[in-house]
């Protein structure tokens, strides 16, 4: 073999790259790697350094025969229509090709790019970018990726657990909760989605967070829609055993969630501990994503699988709304026992963080560990056997609940059905559809830095290169002139 020719240079596609990093975490020397790829060590080297870039990547598309991770020409306009569409599916709404061309073109429109033009290649590099097969941007299969789901377990879980242990291995996701919610309310609430009107004041978002074993439940994150209730005077909301804040809506946005991101980052810095955040892909999470994470990974569920792999809808949040509720007809209970009028019963945002930290508390370190194993987070992701007793609320828990209700619902003519009170929340909004000019607003934001940034680099560039040489040079010229006129 002639030594003197050039080795020819090999594209590698997202699989070969993500089996590459599969072999550097299981410790195969560097060298063995690229020769078995046909590649040099710089290539090897590349494609560590681009690591997350390729994680996301392959979490997103999976198995493509894609080779290079491009970014779109025009990056503003993606975000935006990456932003838009995202929310769209959170709401079931279907969308077309057609629709999805229509509004890049609007949003190109209003960030001043008059020739763009979305074109069958800007679309279909569009879909290739985020994952999206034709059917999912149609609006066919809206419901649960079960395919996204088998797929994620086999091709991209195995090689997170080899390299963070199940301690350090946590979920997060939010609910709403009608935290004020009556057996005799249930009709009217129910499915209702909340995304304004008087409603939405009586609900929350909760978000919760938990690691694999249980040893580890976060405190509670609650999103009411006042800054300040009345309930809370006197009272330091840091004092409080879940973390408030609000907005308007009472739902999860992208800023909420960066403060609580960094928050969890501070406090993992802090152990000394490197952790994976396991989230689904709402657009609070994705847009404009954290960045300066030092101590936790994250990692997205693809599209439309949580009712498959998202371990928190497994039953450990059903079981705490279960405790919740019960302890919502325990005092309702107490408070007809002591004869005291219904129509004045009432649970203020004080008592909804009180009864939400405790029912967090009593839900069981077991519970959470086999909900986990639900989803398929474990070493082996189809078990045999998958224990279900203890996904969801323990027995003496539901009788002591059905029985509250009962003397309720035949002493005070509560009607209705324990499973749709307890079910009443089940598909409340936890994040809100932004208008196009909030969206545009969040995406001006996100260019405005990204030109701060060219411009500082910009300014140093000129001071270092231009500015810093012809001072040295006037200082010089200076110094001769003296010499030479004033020795």
């Amino acid at each position: 073999m002639d030594q003197s020719r050039p080795r020819k240079r090999k594209a590698l596609d997202l699989k070969e790259k993500f089996s590459i990093l599969e072999d550097v975490d299981k410790g195969i020397k560097k060298n063995e790697i690229a020769s078995h790829y046909n590649i040099p060590p710089s290539t090897l080297s590349t494609i560590i350094k681009q690591r997350e870039a390729i994680l996301s990547e392959w979490e997103k598309c999976g198995s493509t025969g894609r080779k290079k991770l491009r970014s779109s020409p025009v990056e503003d306009v993606e975000h935006a229509l990456e932003t838009w569409f995202t929310q769209q599916r959170a709401f079931n709404i279907p969308i077309s090709g057609v629709i999805l061309a229509e509004k890049a073109r609007e949003f190109a429109c209003a960030l001043k790019f008059p020739d763009f033009k979305a074109s069958n290649g800007f679309l279909d590099r569009f879909k290739k970018r985020h994952g999206l097969t034709s059917r999912t941007v149609s609006g066919e299969a809206m419901g649960a990726n079960e395919d996204a789901a088998i797929a994620w377990r086999q091709n991209v879980f195995p090689a997170y657990l080899q390299r963070y242990s199940e301690n350090d291995i946590y979920n997060a996701y939010e609910t709403g909760l009608f935290y004020q919610c009556l057996p005799n309310q249930t009709l009217a609430l129910k499915g209702e989605k909340c995304i304004g009107g008087k409603i939405s004041k009586r609900r929350v978002t909760i978000l919760f967070c938990t690691n694999m074993t249980g040893t580890d439940k976060r405190k509670l994150l609650l999103i009411g829609n006042s800054q300040k209730p009345r309930c809370f005077k006197n009272i330091k909301k840091e004092s409080l055993p879940v973390t408030y804040c609000s907005n308007r809506k009472a739902w999860m946005d992208s800023e909420t969630w960066k403060q609580w991101l960094s928050k969890f980052d501070a406090d993992m810095m802090r152990a000394g501990r490197k952790v994976l955040l396991i989230v689904d892909n709402v657009s609070s999470h994705k847009a404009l994503a954290v960045t300066n994470l030092h101590a936790i990974e994250l990692a997205f569920l693809p599209p439309a699988t949580t009712s498959h792999i998202q371990p928190l809808d497994q039953g450990i949040i059903k079981t705490f709304k279960t405790i919740y509720r019960s302890k919502i007809l325990r005092r309702l209970l107490l408070w007809v026992e002591a004869k005291k009028d219904l129509q004045s019963f009432d649970i203020t945002i004080f008592d909804c963080v009180q009864l939400s930290s405790r029912a967090w508390s009593e839900v069981d370190t077991q519970t959470i560990v086999n909900c986990f194993h639900h989803a398929g987070f474990q070493h082996d992701p189809f078990p045999e056997t998958i224990d279900n007793s203890a996904t969801g609320t323990s027995e003496s828990t539901l009788n002591e609940t059905r029985n509250i209700f009962k003397f309720l619902a035949n002493n005070f003519g509560m009607d209705g059905c324990l499973e749709d009170f307890l079910g009443v929340d089940e598909l409340v909004s936890t994040e809100g559809i932004l208008q196009d000019s909030e969206i545009l607003e969040k995406v001006g934001k996100y260019c405005n830095s990204m030109c701060q940034i060219l411009y500082d680099v910009v300014i140093l560039c000129f001071c270092r290169f231009v500015l810093a040489p012809v001072l040295r040079m006037s200082n010089q010229m200076v110094t001769i002139w003296r010499k030479t006129f004033h020795p």
